[in-house]
């Protein structure tokens, strides 16, 4: 299993990012790796790659600016990805962990690194939407 961990202060309160991050239908607006996505019922969604490559999401759990996990399945992997907010004076500090479990073999030695650009492009333009 891979695992990466992702560690970030953003000058902005916390329900403010929280909405933002659990916003998924509003993602295009602004992730710069995302073409789309749907909303595929309650609590579920689907990611859609700038190739179109899919990545399913159901939501586990929810605790409102606490903690939101989700467990995440495409063709090439599957596992969790969990944000949680922390309040800190003048912003948010978030921590976003993501474990997955690669199926070919021959993606696993690249699995965390992968991870990791994944979560900084993520925090990344999480942070230029929230001008923060």
């Amino acid at each position: 299993m891979a695992v990466s961990v992702y560690r970030g202060f953003l000058r902005c309160d916390a329900e403010r990012v929280w909405k933002t991050v659990t916003s998924a239908e509003e993602y295009p607006q602004w992730r710069s790796d995302l073409a789309r996505t749907e909303i595929a019922g309650e609590g579920m969604f689907v990611e859609y790659g700038k190739n179109g490559f899919p990545t399913f999401f159901a939501v586990k759990r929810s605790l409102p600016c606490a903690c939101w996990e989700l467990e995440l399945k495409n063709k090439n992997m599957e596992g969790r990805w969990k944000g949680e907010f922390f309040r800190a004076d003048g912003g948010t500090k978030v921590v976003f962990t993501e474990e997955v479990r690669v199926g070919k073999f021959f993606f696993r030695p690249f699995a965390k690194a992968y991870l990791k650009a994944r979560q900084k492009k993520f925090f990344a333009d999480l942070r230029r939407c929230l001008g923060c």
